[in-house]
């Protein structure tokens, strides 16, 4: 019997709505919400160059500043942030979609989550469990420089951020097996102990008031060299910010972003780090090319970045034209 015009609106398939903000990103790859400081601002530095109670301080112009400083406890390797902790960062994120703010895991499933390929399983966790000693103990203060998506504005007091609010490692003899089963462990490796662990306010704050881009796990994790998945952080806000399909910026300020060391005797060294980078961003496809250019000086060398369109938007942040006009570190330095 053929269905009425009644029938069939009843039994039509509901649509569902996509909000227009996150039109084009519904896609079946896993996507994290990286929030604008950490794409912005120079936290995870990239050289040997740190050592044990190292604090870092940029200048930056129009008198604002940003210290990293590390955490006091022994068991962090009391250094500033590091490259391999912007990797447990991303797997914290990953975690973030499915747990919110306050989530529960182990280090084995956060190191799973990173992508980190285990030679020796006991140097990977000591190291998996500084990273988040470090995110949690390392003071990043600021002085107009800390995005509050709230306000739209960056803040011009000094704020002091932490990337982890709180953290807490319980043993696993406190849990019962079937809790314990709930955590993903790679190859069926015995659970030590249990990860509680807490995002900053700052960080959750902005990420709930639109202050993020989506990034696609797979191919954040795939760029395996630290400072060309860096540089793909920061093209991609800032091309959105330009609106266009090539972007141009000096390598001093890509090396003070990323961070690179920019002294006389690193800056053909550093040239050279950022050039591979650009290589491996060319190889995955991520641009189209790039050149690099130098009217007089070494120092003075630009790089420019082509992509195959134009993107069409990204918010602002204050962020985008401020330079870092000198670098000095408290502490003992090699």
């Amino acid at each position: 019997m053929k269905k009425t015009s009644e029938q069939q609106k009843k039994t039509a398939p509901k649509k569902t709505l996509v909000p227009k903000e996150l039109a084009g990103l519904v896609t079946n790859a896993e996507t994290i919400k990286y929030e604008f400081n950490m794409i912005e601002l120079p936290l995870f530095w990239r050289d040997n160059l740190i050592i044990k109670n190292m604090a870092k301080r940029y200048n930056y112009n129009e008198g604002l500043f940003l210290e990293i400083a590390p955490s006091a406890d022994p068991e962090s390797g009391e250094k500033i942030p590091q490259e391999y902790d912007e990797k447990v960062f991303i797997a914290i994120m990953r975690l973030f979609n499915r747990q919110g703010k306050k989530i529960e895991t182990t280090i084995p499933e956060l190191m799973q989550l990173a992508g980190v390929k285990v030679k020796s399983m006991d140097v990977m966790y000591g190291r998996t469990r500084e990273s988040l000693l470090r995110l949690e103990g390392s003071s990043i203060k600021g002085k107009g420089l800390l995005y509050d998506a709230d306000k739209g504005n960056r803040i011009d007091a000094v704020e002091d951020l932490r990337v982890l609010k709180s953290l807490l490692f319980i043993g696993a003899e406190s849990f019962s097996e079937k809790t314990l089963a709930k955590f993903s462990s790679p190859q069926g490796r015995k659970i030590k102990e249990v990860v509680f662990l807490e995002l900053s306010d700052l960080l959750v704050k902005n990420i709930e008031k639109k202050g993020y881009l989506n990034f696609d796990v797979e191919k954040l994790l795939g760029i395996e060299n630290g400072t060309a998945r860096k540089i793909y952080l920061l093209i991609e806000k800032w091309r959105g910010w330009e609106k266009t399909d090539s972007l141009k910026r000096s390598c001093r300020m890509l090396a003070g972003r990323i961070p690179l060391s920019w002294e006389d005797k690193s800056v053909s060294g550093t040239l050279k780090v950022i050039e591979r980078a650009a290589q491996e961003l060319k190889k995955k496809g991520i641009i189209a090319g790039y050149r690099m250019t130098s009217e007089k000086l070494v120092k003075d060398t630009e790089i420019e970045f082509i992509f195959k369109e134009a993107k069409k938007e990204s918010r602002s942040t204050g962020h985008e034209d401020l330079q870092i006009t000198g670098v000095k570190y408290k502490g003992r330095k090699k």
